[in-house]
């Protein structure tokens, strides 16, 4: 059984590992002054919103993990870190995508309690 430790220590290598996954993401998909440069251009290609050429595009990993719950082995071209690390990264897009839609229209507080939907401030 693996520890509380064990998994922070874990946590903390993965978030490096993460960081680099999205460096090396931006300079392949992303314009230098717009990170949603790549889903911008579909979404207007497609009359659809962003989010959703995202979650296309995340789902597609999705499908992948749930491949491999059902059956470890089916993953071939690349290991199950990969596609959860995609994922992840998929995932704080979709964040950033969120926190640039809300400060196109209104102020966007410093922490991410504009997030929350338990945030008795966002009913105001």
């Amino acid at each position: 059984m693996k520890t509380s430790k064990e998994f922070l220590d874990y946590f903390e290598s993965r978030t490096q590992d993460l960081y680099q996954l999205a460096a090396k993401a931006q300079k392949e998909y992303a314009h230098p002054d717009n990170v949603f440069a790549n889903f911008d251009k579909l979404a207007d290609d497609l009359d659809t919103d962003r989010k959703k050429i995202l979650f296309i595009y995340m789902k597609k990993h999705l499908d992948a993990i749930k491949n491999f719950i059902n059956d470890p082995y089916c993953l071939v071209r690349e290991p199950i870190s990969g596609r959860t690390g995609d994922v992840i990264v998929y995932l704080l897009l979709l964040e950033f995508m969120v926190v640039d839609d809300l400060s196109n229209v209104a102020p966007v507080p410093i922490d991410n309690s504009y997030l929350s939907i338990t945030n008795p401030q966002r009913a105001k």
